[in-house]
């Protein structure tokens, strides 16, 4: 029973944290329009740097850095779950994400690549 608790965790945990950082990032982008939103009801034109700052996109170079980071050290966490409990099948478990993290580094090292000076 134990073993099969350990089991849903570790495919559940990811699900919990990427729904969680979805609801974060549909609020943040929510009480941006919104901001946006009360400005144009007050009769404010909204500067067009603002403007380009909201509708940025939101994969840029620094969220996929720290999204590679997360996805890293939950790579490591399962492996290290997987090494405490003895069970060393579980490590292959660590590769899917730890995989997606290094994509996640590769394709901020190329934006930040092709981004031209500012």
């Amino acid at each position: 029973m134990e073993e099969e608790l350990a089991v849903l965790g570790i495919f559940f945990a990811p699900a919990l944290v990427i729904i969680t950082l979805l609801v974060v990032q549909l609020k943040s982008r929510k009480l941006a329009n919104e901001t946006l939103r009360h400005m144009v009801d007050a009769g404010q034109s909204p500067d067009p740097e603002l403007m380009t700052a909201l509708m940025r996109n939101a994969s840029d170079a620094v969220q996929d850095r720290r999204r590679a980071i997360l996805l890293l050290m939950f790579a490591l966490a399962i492996a290290g779950f997987a090494l405490s409990v003895g069970k060393t099948d579980f490590i292959g478990i660590a590769i899917f994400p730890l995989t997606i993290g290094i994509g996640y580094l590769l394709t901020a090292k190329f934006a930040a690549r092709a981004l031209p000076p500012s």
